[in-house]
């Protein structure tokens, strides 16, 4: 089935199956025609479970986009090299080639390259000319919709994502479902934004890897969560400007020492409290609280916490 994405970029879903199983990838086999078959390989970021769950012969459904460009590794002569078109880039270092993706034969059969190299390229523009993912298997899809109904869960800190810069984007976490089929382990992304209200300079500020940590499910596909708004109070208030105080002076002493927010905009007449620790949000509580006793002109509900 072939669908277009938002962007406009044309995509192919295919049904496959878990071929082999490697540390960071698996390799996806399609029959497309009879005794005709591709094999595509899914690095371990864009398969949506742990791939230690995997096993050969699972079925699975799976995202073809067409690359451009792609690299492979080709050892050529310097006459080869000099007839080479001009949209082609080899290294001689890392004796590497960019060549465009799904070349046809017609299209490199008169250049002035050994045959077997030919063939060599031809066929892995194919082989790499495809960006592959992992939309589908059994049971994932009651496992999004259990999250989608009970968006609070624990998650296992596996890793420190970055970018090709060394930027740091967030950290990889490991969340269990329970589902008709057994035990899955989704893999989920929590953003750097998302770790703490505080200033910090890096998640490990406050996470550690291997720790369990509450989080709240942001989105489901893709599988993005927050560890600062894990746990949520709220409660109707009166004159809430007399708790927010001239200049934001009262509210920023509820928050000290605390790792929480504090919204008074969201909801007419309601204050909303967001933090990573149930302990956070009940000392935020009796802080307001206090405030509320003391004033007669703050009118303050009961606490509805998540």
């Amino acid at each position: 089935m072939q669908k277009t994405t938002e962007s406009g970029r044309k995509t192919v879903l295919l049904k496959g199956v878990v071929t082999g199983i490697g540390k960071d990838f698996i390799l996806v086999s399609v029959v497309k025609v009879p005794g005709i078959v591709h094999t595509f390989r899914v690095d371990e970021d864009y398969v949506p479970l742990h791939i230690k769950e995997l096993k050969i012969n699972d079925e699975v459904i799976i995202e073809l986009s067409k690359r451009e460009y792609c690299s492979i590794s080709v050892d050529l002569t310097d006459e080869e090299r000099k007839a080479l078109p001009n949209s082609w880039h080899y290294d001689p270092d890392k004796k590497k080639i960019s060549v465009p993706c799904c070349l046809k034969k017609r299209a490199i059969d008169s250049l002035q390259i050994r045959k077997e190299v030919i063939e060599h390229i031809m066929k892995n523009s194919w082989r790499y000319g495809f960006n592959a993912k992992v939309v589908d298997i059994a049971g994932l899809q009651e496992a999004y919709e259990i999250l989608e109904r009970s968006p609070r869960v624990n998650g296992k800190v596996i890793e420190e994502v970055t970018d090709k810069e060394g930027r740091i984007r967030g950290v990889r976490v490991l969340i269990e479902v329970e589902t008709s089929m057994g035990k899955r382990t989704l893999k989920g992304f929590l953003p750097f934004n998302e770790c703490s209200w505080l200033a910090i300079d890096s998640p490990m500020e406050v996470l550690k890897i291997e720790e369990i940590i509450p989080l709240k499910v942001v989105s489901v596909r893709p599988l993005i969560l927050s560890r600062k708004k894990a746990f949520c109070a709220r409660a109707s208030i009166r004159g809430v400007q007399h708790i927010i105080g001239k200049g934001g002076r009262k509210i920023s002493q509820i928050k000290e020492g605390l790792d929480i927010n504090i919204d008074t905009k969201r909801e007419v007449d309601r204050i909303i409290i967001e933090a990573p620790s149930r302990r956070d949000i009940d000392i935020a509580c009796e802080r307001i609280d206090l405030e509320a006793r003391r004033n007669p002109y703050v009118t303050l509900g009961v606490w509805e916490k998540e």
